[in-house]
């Protein structure tokens, strides 16, 4: 089953019907050279490949359709970047930890998210991407609307240490969207721990 490649500068059903092909593979094939020669490329703007499977009789199979996104920054092929984070905080949790809840918006993503990073600041408010108190794995089925999730972190810290943290959307290749800073929050090592569960019984 060999697969086609399209090129367009806009992601949506008119724009695919009317794109140029740029390029065809096997199956089984990692690398695929595509011929942009005759497409007019800016700097910084998103462009997008997408590949279609075609059937052994030669017909181009409908469901099968995978887009990816792309830019060229000073010369160079890059990855197109995630949105930012439309929100996120932090509250204190058991044992010093802190819990982190992320809003994310999948509609229009130029780069697909694959991760949110999450890192503490250090004294000159710059994040420590290279260690995240936490990673959030973004999983969507339609790539639409908003991705919620609330998780605890690995990291502790001591009661009364205030921690700021920033957070980020990560492209499964490690392109970053821009990173959202969260409001300071107070850890409390002291803090109860959580309930695992509760029952009831007559006596």
């Amino acid at each position: 089953m060999p697969y086609n490649f399209y090129f367009s500068a806009h992601d949506n059903a008119t724009a695919w019907a009317a794109a140029p092909q740029v390029g065809t593979a096997a199956a089984g094939v990692s690398e695929v050279d595509l011929d942009l020669s005759g497409q007019s490329i800016s700097e910084d703007t998103t462009y997008y490949i997408l590949q279609r499977a075609e059937s052994d009789a030669g017909e181009e199979e409908a469901g099968t359709d995978r887009v990816c996104a792309f830019q060229v920054s000073g010369g160079a092929l890059v990855e197109a970047a995630p949105n930012a984070l439309y929100q996120a905080s932090a509250e204190p949790a058991p044992d010093g930890a802190l819990d982190v809840a992320v809003l994310y918006p999948l509609d229009g993503e130029a780069g697909e998210a694959a991760n949110i990073q999450v890192a503490e600041l250090d004294e000159a408010g710059d994040p420590d991407w290279a260690s995240p108190v936490l990673t959030i794995s973004v999983s969507s089925v339609s790539r639409e609307g908003l991705f919620q999730s609330t998780q605890r972190t690995g990291t502790t810290w001591a009661t009364g240490r205030t921690v700021r943290l920033a957070a980020r959307a990560v492209t499964s290749g490690g392109t970053a969207g821009d990173a959202y800073t969260l409001d300071p929050a107070v850890a409390d090592a002291d803090a109860p721990a959580d309930v695992d569960g509760l029952s009831v019984s007559q006596v």
